[in-house]
């Protein structure tokens, strides 16, 4: 490896060699074939029927490949004889509008097109119960609606608090299900009772 040869007149470098370190990856060569596998065992065990309808929560975290998860789970459902709607779990994200969510899911790849199967957008929540007693608990409308529920979530740290529970799946369903009114219910309550101990509650 040679230095540029303006500084080579000036320094006496030592010799740089160039090394490639191959590092061993847990990465799935192809997570969508695993998820296939893993789907046709949870989805026998569950208690979808055909006709029944799947809600399918898909947040805004850059997954990997996630267009081609949230695929192959629609087809799974399908095959189930049931049917999928894809759900923005992503709480405020997107300027907390149906469209802008949209915009952000098509940006991962995520399309009714792609997907094969509607996306219901809405920002309608309900209320499904209270904890503390003084904090409602949103859960998207449609959703609700659905005979049964998937979130598709990645567990990572959480950037302000440290606990068993951070950034997973917990918070997929309190906040990205919960669409805005969920995060902006949980995230101001959150300053009175802790972020943690309020994620677990709800």
């Amino acid at each position: 490896m040679r230095y540029p040869e303006y500084l080579e007149k000036k320094f006496n470098f030592p010799g740089f060699y160039g090394v490639k370190l191959a590092l061993p990856s847990m990465a799935l060569p192809d997570p969508a074939n695993d998820l296939k596998a893993q789907l046709a065992k949870a989805l026998d065990q569950s208690a979808i029927e055909p006709g029944q309808t799947v809600a399918v929560g898909v947040g805004s975290r850059g997954i990997n490949k996630i267009a081609d998860l949230v695929s192959q789970i629609c087809r799974s459902i399908k095959q189930k004889g049931a049917h999928p709607v894809i759900i923005p779990a992503m709480g405020s994200h997107g300027s907390a509008t149906p469209e802008g969510q949209e915009k952000t899911l098509a940006k991962l790849g995520v399309t009714s097109k792609v997907c094969q199967a509607t996306i219901a957008s809405q920002m309608d929540t309900v209320k499904i119960g209270t904890v503390f007693d003084d904090v409602p608990v949103y859960f998207s409308k449609k959703a609700m609606e659905a005979d049964h529920s998937i979130c598709i979530n990645r567990i990572k740290p959480h950037t302000k608090f440290k606990g068993d529970v951070e950034s997973g799946l917990y918070k997929m369903l309190v906040v990205g299900m919960g669409k805005h009114t969920g995060a902006l219910t949980y995230h101001n309550f959150a300053l009175k009772y802790g972020f943690h101990t309020l994620l677990k509650a709800m």
